[in-house]
């Protein structure tokens, strides 16, 4: 990662140190989290249909992206057979701190295209979050933060990393 000084254990991240932001992210000897990002605002949510009858309410919040998360590594996993997954998070940071240049999808990939764009096999393990704060901490693109981790899972390119990354 460019700038990038300090990175704690590869498999539980327990400091980061970007010094040309001046940040600090530190978890005072525990390990780190999130690890992952995901929608989990319950009103973003999907349409349910239920016994082929479509619901008037919408599913969201953790309830839908924890299954969508679990869901994206089970498919992660099904495309690479020569690497176990198993738990997901020692294999994102694995990926993180051996393969910084496989990590993110470039912004400018992701600049102007619609979502469906996404699954059309752009690089890059994940999708890094571009804005935002929980109160405490912000969100910075390009490396693990306390708001969103690592970003949002890209299915694609973390098979691909992790395929790379089994080959090595």
């Amino acid at each position: 990662m460019p700038g990038q000084a300090l990175v704690g254990m590869p498999y539980e991240l327990q400091y980061v140190y970007e010094p040309t932001l001046g940040i600090w992210f530190s978890t005072v000897g525990h390990r780190g989290v999130p690890d992952i990002a995901a929608d989990a605002d319950p009103f973003t949510g999907v349409l349910i249909v239920l016994n082929g009858v479509l619901q008037p309410y919408l599913i969201g919040g953790t309830s839908l992206a924890t299954p969508l998360s679990a869901g994206m590594a089970a498919t992660v996993q099904s495309a690479v057979p020569a690497f176990t997954i198993g738990d997901l998070a020692p294999n994102l940071y694995l990926v993180y701190h051996y393969m910084p240049s496989e990590t993110y999808v470039s912004i400018t990939n992701v600049t102007g295209l619609e979502t469906s764009s996404f699954f059309t096999g752009i690089p890059g393990a994940m999708f890094p979050t571009l804005g935002g704060d929980n109160g405490l901490y912000w969100a910075v693109p390009g490396m693990w933060n306390p708001v969103t981790g690592l970003g949002q899972i890209n299915v694609y390119g973390l098979a691909q990393a992790l395929n790379s990354l089994a080959n090595k």
